[in-house]
């Protein structure tokens, strides 16, 4: 059994699959936004598919000078086209990629938590993960003095998740300039998966790209699964020096020699083309997370409001149940939900996703007060 095996299945995968067979009138809750694709990329992808096209291992030139332009309107954020982005299949393939590139057997990789699952990229790369835990009292607040106390001599690299899945926790510009500062006394890189960076409500997406004129060893993890609703595509890229795309590049050549053609036609179009069917649902989410977090606290349970992201990490103590106890308990209610043990987090803790309809946010609600009522009653 090799570090890999001994992981296991995605958790939200291993999860879904098993709820859906236990309990097939589960809410139907969604995290990042399920829509179908407006004509314009629809017209892309049909020219795109009756055409023939050269293999561009770092992608097409065309989406990449896509990609920087959209990185320079939304971020104010220069990046070099042809030097310094690698498309990939998705967020978690680029981060794949990056990681492949860098780190030798034993390396270590700091990641504060709760957070998104690293453990399979990372050991996929040989690595292995050390956790900082952050608490829910700083409103899951990066404990820095923890991260530096981490280090070790095979510190390869910090990675970070921002907005931060399953918190929803918005990075601020002082904690991810006081990461830099760490990362740059002992030679680390600083790598952020921003896969959520039009998700955020409260404050400012800051983007680690913009630290790069103070630190050079930093890399930018992005998908359009969440910011352009293209789960069916996989399409993500990473941003990062032009020496650490072209190690990435021989890494993602000899996994998957490039990624398609027409998935990278469909997100140029995508980032091209009109934002409305996207600022549209997107413009939904603040409403959905209020609605999601006023119902758990009616419920009574507490909830820290997420500054960004797709769910509300809350706190079912009160339950008296954990890890995967608390999960079975939710779907027997019809709420999908992982347990913060899954993010290593505190297993008494559930991501509670609000990207659904408001009519399947108000049925969670619903089953959690009919839950909280059998509690109180003893039943």
């Amino acid at each position: 059994m090799n570090a890999l095996t001994d992981l296991g299945r995605l958790p939200a995968l291993e999860l879904a699959d098993w709820a859906f067979r236990h309990n097939p009138a589960l809410i139907p809750v969604a995290g990042a936004p399920v829509l179908e694709m407006p004509e314009h990329v629809v017209d892309a992808v049909r020219v795109s598919a009756s055409r023939t096209h050269p293999r561009e291992t770092q992608g097409a030139l065309s989406l990449r000078h896509a990609i920087a332009a959209m990185v320079r309107e939304r971020d104010g954020v220069c990046v070099d086209p042809e030097h310094e982005l690698l498309v990939a299949h998705g967020a978690t393939h680029a981060l794949s990629v990056c990681l492949g590139s860098v780190c030798s057997p034993g390396d270590e990789i700091i990641v504060p938590a709760p957070s998104y699952f690293f453990d399979g990229p990372i050991a996929r790369a040989g690595a292995v993960p050390r956790h900082v835990a952050g608490t829910p009292g700083e409103a899951w607040a990066l404990d820095i003095a923890g991260i530096e106390a981490a280090v070790t001599a095979r510190t390869r690299a910090i990675l970070l998740c921002n907005p931060v899945n399953p918190t929803g926790r918005v990075l601020t510009s002082a904690e991810l300039r006081a990461v830099i500062r760490i990362a740059g006394r002992h030679g680390a890189l600083v790598i952020v998966d921003e896969s959520f960076s039009h998700f955020v409500y409260d404050g400012a997406f800051v983007p680690i790209s913009g630290f790069r004129e103070e630190y050079p060893e930093l890399v930018s993890v992005q998908s359009l699964t969440k910011n352009y609703a293209f789960a069916s595509w996989r399409v993500g890229y990473l941003v990062a020096s032009a020496e650490r795309i072209r190690t990435a590049t021989r890494c993602l050549e000899w996994e998957a020699i490039h990624v398609g053609a027409v998935p990278q036609a469909a997100a140029e179009a995508a980032l091209t083309g009109p934002r409305d069917w996207i600022d549209q649902a997107i413009g939904q989410y603040p409403a959905k997370r209020s609605m999601m977090v006023g119902i758990l606290r009616d419920a009574g349970f507490p909830v820290v409001t997420p500054a960004g992201g797709v769910a509300a990490f809350a706190d079912f103590s009160v339950t008296g149940l954990r890890g995967h106890e608390l999960e079975r308990h939710l779907v027997d209610l019809g709420i999908l939900a992982l347990a913060g043990d899954r993010f290593h987090g505190p297993a008494n803790h559930a991501r509670m996703l609000f990207g659904g309809d408001f009519s399947a946010i108000e049925s969670t609600g619903h089953a959690l007060m009919a839950s909280r009522t059998g509690l109180r009653t003893g039943h």
